[in-house]
């Protein structure tokens, strides 16, 4: 078996430093592919956060509609940002996105 090729492929990033001191991801030399799989990351995590969490309210006998409504309201924004093509075909956009959301996913979390 040969071992993983470990050279860099043209495109892929020089180097990424994330600043987690003041909750904002700042990216050194950012370029499109980490920028893209970034927000991409990250609201795909905040889809996902908000149906699990909805179904776990769900399955309470007492189910909060307020925490329901708050799920429901972050699902789509999120979502609806997710489907938008243009969101992603733009740098400054996708580290608005990720200043934006990434905070979100370190407080569900805990960490990151």
């Amino acid at each position: 078996m040969n071992p993983p090729n470990t050279e860099h492929h043209k495109g892929a990033p020089k180097s990424v430093q994330i600043d987690l001191k003041d909750g904002a991801v700042e990216l050194e030399e950012p370029d499109m592919y980490v920028l893209t799989e970034t927000s991409s990351a990250i609201l795909n995590e905040l889809i996902a956060y908000t149906g699990r969490e909805e179904m776990k309210e769900l399955k309470k006998s007492n189910p909060d509609p307020e925490r329901l409504e708050e799920l429901d309201v972050l699902f789509k924004e999120v979502h609806t940002i997710n489907r938008e093509p243009a969101n992603f075909g733009n740098q400054v956009r996708m580290q608005e996105i990720i200043d934006k959301y990434a905070p979100k996913v370190r407080e569900i979390y805990g960490r990151l």
